[in-house]
């Protein structure tokens, strides 16, 4: 097929498109790519608007094949295909138990068990970044929390808090820089 032929033909899409939605739109896509499909395997067909319109217009005419199942089951084929095979655990002794965990569960969030050593440290990192944060001003601790503790995006916390883009990126800075100060200073007790 020459890239002249092709062109003619994506320059017809739009017109097809809507020529088919209009004679019917829950087939629209199939007749088009039929038409499409029979103007490239015929190079004699009109891939003018108007011959492509009326090759269109006899593709809906057609009445549409009813899709049904075989009566019969087709050779080769299995009706239980897709049925769930049935496991019996008692029957394979030759691996590990099929009930067991491969890897035991894990625990999440406050399941999680810590160390004493692990719950200390814990509780006085968590006491230095609230010490950190009395020593902000209350707009600094509320524009910290919105972005780094909710995950907010700026843009909200500009709006929630009252503040210019510019001074709330400021103050994030600083409080962002504070805390990383006061963590910095406990971590290296």
């Amino acid at each position: 097929m020459d890239s002249g032929r092709a062109e003619l033909l994506t320059a017809q899409l739009p017109h097809l498109y809507a020529l088919a939605s209009a004679l019917d739109a829950d087939a629209a896509d199939d007749l088009v790519q039929e038409t499409v499909a029979s103007a490239l395997a015929d190079p004699a067909t009109d891939t003018s608007g108007p011959g492509l319109a009326a090759a269109l217009e006899r593709l809906a005419a057609m009445p549409l094949p009813d899709v049904q199942s075989p009566v019969a089951p087709v050779p080769g084929m299995d009706p239980d295909a897709d049925a769930a095979e049935v496991f019996y655990p008692d029957f394979y002794t030759d691996g590990p138990d099929a009930g067991a965990w491969v890897n035991p569960p894990v625990a999440w969030g406050e399941a999680r068990v810590l160390s004493p050593d692990d719950a200390l440290v814990t509780v006085e990192t968590y006491s230095a970044v609230a010490a950190a944060l009395t020593k902000l001003d209350p707009v600094d601790v509320g524009l910290l929390s919105l972005v780094d503790i909710e995950s907010a995006p700026l843009s909200r916390a500009v709006i929630e808090l009252g503040l210019s883009p510019d001074e709330a990126r400021e103050r994030l800075a600083r409080a962002r820089f504070a805390v990383r100060a006061a963590l910095d200073r406990e971590l290296r007790r």
